[in-house]
Formats: structure tokens, sequence, C-alpha cells
């Protein structure tokens, strides 16, 4: 709208720079013929004076020509001066007739300039109304926009505020739905047959078990005593030892009955393992009568229904946590500490039952965090949760590359001493353990794996 106003005004001005370069050129060309008019003028006067001097010559002499010739000569010169006389108010005529007509087209130059001057003077008027209104509105649209941007992040603070109360409410109602565990788990034991998962406390006799089919907790009848490990043997429930026992229990319809021999080692909260194909049974640690962590190991065989010491770990373990991993068996315990060996140094039915068969035990690297479970995702061995020196436990997931922990994943909720249970070579079920408020935690994980380049990959489901 500027650049029109300003074109406008520079051809007006033009047209004023015109207008005032003729009136210039017409009062230059009018003051040429008063000029030449008063030079005419001039000679004709010079004329007249000619011819007077010419009369009283002819007067005064007598020897001059005759009267007829002067007069012939004053008539020519007179009749000279009278055409030229003519002739130059032919041309002032001329010349002033030119002038008034320059002088009506500078009048009607002006008037139409003044007419456009006005009709730019209105356009400008009217261009800064424009302007006053767009001024206006681009006001408005500022406030608009800024008023926007608060209702923006209103409602991006009251987005974010549902979120928070969705999942509090979600994790509120998995608490409290069948979807969650709805009793407390923390430190104890875990096994599954495929099909069912069964969990229990050390600090308590209660068994739960989970129904991977229809996703769906339940309870089984209590156990003798508490502090019992559980295991499958030959495809059913078994409790290992317990406080002050070392008794063998299975759970038979909707009682736990002494089936199978007891062990050598009266012994409570102890790492118990089955072997791939059930039929063999491996105790590891536990807290004795004395109220030590023995360092004992003992495998049972189903087939014989014989147990068999078996050679003592290289130091005790509190609270051991066991998996089978491939050809191997790992154990660590609560401080950072572990061990592994081979399945294939187990001993066959015939050996001495009172003599130690030799295993070679391995340390594992130290632990990255203390209170750790051990299981087996993939075929490969990791660590869940844990903690460190200090309180709150850890959310992370470590696997063993290459004789190091490498850090490959994280749980949804901190928590140690958790309960994990396989539902399939690449899945498992994570519940229980202390959280980070110091209670036990109820939220259920599952985690997914994957090994991608001989790496694993883990996701929470």
């Amino acid at each position: 709208m500027n650049e029109r106003v300003g074109v406008l005004c520079q051809c007006f001005g033009i047209q004023n720079i015109l207008l005032q370069t003729w009136k210039r050129d017409l009062q230059s060309h009018v003051k040429e013929l008063q000029q030449q008019l008063q030079s005419r003028n001039k000679e004709i006067a010079s004329l007249q004076s000619h011819c007077q001097e010419l009369e009283s010559r002819s007067q005064d002499s007598s020897t001059s020509s005759s009267d007829g010739e002067v007069k012939s000569k004053e008539k020519g010169c007179k009749e000279a001066g009278d055409g030229a006389l003519t002739e130059a108010q032919q041309q002032l005529k001329r010349k002033e007739d030119q002038l008034q007509l320059c002088e009506i087209e500078n009048k009607v130059i002006k008037e139409l300039l003044s007419k456009k001057e006005r009709e730019l003077a209105e356009a400008v008027h009217q261009l800064e109304q424009k302007e006053d209104q767009l001024l206006s509105k681009n006001s408005e649209l500022l406030r608009a926009n800024e008023t926007l941007r608060e209702e923006r992040q209103q409602i991006q603070e009251m987005k974010q505020k549902v979120t928070r109360i969705f999942q509090s409410a979600l994790q509120q109602f998995q608490r409290e739905s069948g979807n969650a565990v709805p009793y407390v788990l923390y430190g104890g034991s875990a096994t599954t047959d495929g099909q069912v998962a069964y969990f229990v406390s050390f600090d308590s006799t209660q068994v739960y078990q989970y129904d991977w089919s229809i996703e769906k907790w339940d309870t089984l009848p209590p156990l003798p005593c508490m502090n019992s490990g559980l295991v499958i043997i030959d495809g059913e429930l078994c409790a290992v030892g317990g406080s002050h026992t070392n008794q063998v229990f299975t759970l038979r319809w909707t009682k736990w009955v002494e089936e199978y021999p007891p062990m050598n080692i009266a012994r409570s909260s102890p790492a118990v393992v089955s072997t791939s194909n059930g039929t063999c049974l491996i105790v590891i640690g536990g807290l004795v009568d004395d109220g030590c962590w023995t360092p004992t190991v003992e495998l049972f065989q189903v087939n014989s229904r014989k147990w068999y010491k078996l050679t003592d770990l290289l130091q005790p373990l509190t609270r051991p946590s066991v998996t089978l991993c491939g050809d191997k068996l790992h154990v660590v315990g609560d401080h950072a500490n572990g061990y592994f060996f081979s399945l294939q140094s187990l001993p066959s039915s015939d050996v001495p039952q009172l003599t130690p068969h030799l295993i070679s035990w391995t340390c594992l690297p130290p632990l990255p965090v203390k209170s750790s479970t051990a299981a087996t995702l993939c075929g490969q061995l990791i660590i869940i949760g844990g903690r460190s020196d200090r309180w709150p436990p850890v959310k992370s997931i470590y696997q063993l590359v290459d004789g190091q922990w490498v850090e490959i994943g994280s749980l949804a909720c901190c928590r140690c001493r958790c309960l994990v249970a396989s539902a399939s070579p690449d899945k498992i079920m994570i519940v229980g353990g202390k959280g980070a408020q110091d209670t036990v935690e109820k939220i259920v994980e599952l985690v997914i794996g994957r090994m991608e380049q001989a790496k694993l990959v883990v996701r929470l489901v």
C-alpha cells in the first residue's frame, strides 16, 4: 500500500515539474517576443526619424532631388516601416495568443493537478485508515495468539495432570485387579511348569499360583512350614526344606505329603532348581539351625530316589538365587557375589552317597548390584533389579557378556529380591520385591527378550 502511494506521489511530482518547465519556457518565449517587439519599435522609430531628417533635408537643400523623388522615398520608408510594424504586431498577437493558450492549458493542468492531489490525499487518508485497521487487527491477532498459547499451555498442563492421574489410577487398578499380585511377595521362591507359575515368600506358608492361560491369580494350600523352596520334580510341585526341617513335600490335591526321602541337612530358604528333564533336584545353601548360611550343596535323583553330596560352594551365599543357563548352573548371593559349574559334572546313580562328588565351582565376575535375582532369558544369564549400597533399589537388567555385566534394559518399577518365573524361553514374569518406598511392589512385569546379532534385547510388556 505504501509503495502505491509512493508511485502516485512520484507521478504527480513529475507532472508538476513538467508544468513548471512549460511555464518557464512560455515566460521566456514571451519575454523574447517582447524584446523583438521593442527592437522593431526602435527600428520603426529610427525609420521615422530618418524620414523626418530626409524631409528636413529636402526642404533645406535647393540642389536636392525633386519633391517627387523625396515623397517617393518618404512613402517607401513609411510603407516599409508600417509593414515591419504590422508584421511585428501580428507576431506579437500570435505570441500573445500562444501565451494565453498556454495559460489556459496551465490553468487546466493546475486544476487537474489539484484534483489529483485531492484524490491522492483521499487515497492516502484511506490508506492510513486501512493501516490503522490492519494495526488494530494485528494487535487483536497478537492478543488472540497469546491467549491461544496460554490456553495450549493450560491444556498441556491439564493433559499432563490427567496423564499422571490416569497412570496413578491405572497402577492402582493394576494393584487391585487380577493382573497385579494381590499378595505380598518378597525374598521367596518361584518356579513354573510352563503353564502355571508358583510363588511363595520365605516368611510365609501361603503359596500363590498364576495361570498363564486365563491370566488369573489363585491360592494353594499352605505349606507345612515357612522358608521352603519351590521346585517342579517329575511334573509335580514340591517344597524343599524349611524352618528346622529337611523334608521334601509334594502337593497332592489339597495336601502336602512327604513322598520323597529327606535331605541330608535341614535348611531353610535354600536355592532349589531342577534340571530341564525334571529328573534331578539340586539344593544350594540355605540357613541352618545355628543361624548361619551354609555352603553345602545336595543333589537328588528322582529315578534312584537318592540324595548325593556335591562340592560345597567356595563361600556361603546369603539368600542365594539360582538359575539354569544352558549346561551351567549359576547361583548368586545377596552381597554381589556368585558361582557357577557345569551340569556335565553331575554324578550318575552309581556313585557313593556319603562321599561328596567333586564339581568345579567358578566365580562369577562381581555383580554390579546387591540383592538381585538370577534368571535365564533366551539362553542368556541375566540378573534383575537389586540395590546399591544405598537405598532405593534399582530398575536395571544386566546380562553377562564376555565376562562383564552389561546393562541391557530397565524395569518399570524399582525392586530388589524380587521373584522371577519363566513363561517361555523368551519371556519371564517378575513379581514382588521391595520397591522405592521400602514397601513390597505388587505390579507384575513381563520381560520379553530376543537375540539380535548375538546380543540380547529386552522390552517390557
